[in-house]
């Protein structure tokens, strides 16, 4: 014969506890750049803000080469108005190294987040 006297899980005590979404490393660890879910190399931003920072170069050489023939005059004949350069040059720097703070401020947002949460330094 057999028994009703079953063993029936009791689910209450027996129940995984829920795990939220956040990301915690085990102490000691240090996460891997190309891996890590809040790493800045994953986000768009941050490599666009990079291409517009090295881009603000082409203005500032456009603006040295201009203060130098304001400065030193001109080694041909033709006469250049350094002015207008200068001015688009440094207008230019200014605006796109606005521009690339701006965008790798945003792309990192995700890491500056991490680390204010955890205190971790990577």
């Amino acid at each position: 014969m057999s028994s009703s006297n079953q063993a029936v899980a009791h689910t209450a005590g027996e129940t995984f506890p829920a795990y939220s979404g956040s990301l915690h490393y085990v102490e000691g660890y240090d996460p891997v750049s190309y891996e890590a879910p809040h790493s800045s190399l994953h986000k768009t931003a941050t490599w666009v803000g990079m291409g517009v920072a090295l881009a603000s170069l082409f203005f500032m050489g456009m603006a040295l080469w201009a203060f130098s023939i304001g400065a030193f005059g001109n080694s041909g004949e033709a006469a250049i108005n350094w002015q207008p350069m200068a001015t688009i040059g440094v207008i230019g720097a200014i605006v796109f190294i606005i521009a690339a703070t701006i965008l790798i401020k945003s792309g990192r947002k995700d890491y500056h987040a991490y680390r204010k949460a955890t205190g971790r330094v990577n």
